[in-house]
């Protein structure tokens, strides 16, 4: 299985890991939202978190079918 995870707005973008474990550093304080897709899966929905400074945040996203 393949995934991309396409970045707007911003000047962040990654690959995950092969256990698509992923982390991004020094993401200014906000609230953001992520979307993401596998190529035999339906388009997910988007999914909002906030990053607050000085902490880490921990984001789920779960591929269904």
């Amino acid at each position: 299985m393949s995934g991309w995870f396409i970045v707007t707005e911003n000047l962040y973008a990654l690959v995950t890991e092969h256990d698509g474990k992923f982390s991004l550093t020094n993401v200014p304080a906000a609230s953001y939202e992520i979307a993401f897709w596998s190529e035999k899966l339906k388009r997910q929905e988007m999914k909002s978190f906030t990053v607050t400074d000085g902490e880490t945040t921990a984001v789920v996203l779960t591929m269904v079918e």
